[in-house]
């Protein structure tokens, strides 16, 4: 699901048999290993009711095990092409959420010279 979020991957690319797990710092293998596990993953698409949003879910199961396990994963997801989205970059979300960030145009805030708003007293002098 991650993959799909980020836009690294496509659901037709991930749909079907899962490749063999190794670890990303394994420098023993060259990334060629076209080994496969007994996994197989069914990657469905739909719209939803939310614009913008689609309705991702992944079903995880092992190939020929008729009946047996499996775990489904379902998730709102912004689909976009991946040419469009850049890393850091402002997407219509991001554009509106900066836009509460900025300070409102107000006027500064009067400054006293130290003396108690309305009493007429320096600051610490108590009345006689």
């Amino acid at each position: 699901m991650a993959k799909i979020e980020a836009g690294v991957e496509s659901a037709e690319v991930l749909n079907g048999p899962v490749p063999a797990w190794r670890e990303e710092t394994d420098s023993n293998v060259d990334g060629n290993d076209s080994r496969m596990t007994d996994w197989e993953l069914k990657v469905q698409t739909e719209p939803s009711s939310y614009a913008g949003l689609t309705l991702v879910t992944i079903t995880a199961g092992k190939t020929g095990n008729a009946g047996g396990s499996a775990y489904t994963l379902k998730q709102l997801v912004r689909l976009s092409a991946r040419a469009e989205d850049e890393a850091g970059g402002l997407d219509a979300v991001s554009a509106e959420a900066a836009k509460g960030l900025k300070p409102e145009a107000r006027p500064a805030p009067a400054r006293g010279n130290g003396a108690n708003p309305g009493s007429g007293r320096p600051a610490g002098r108590a009345a006689p």
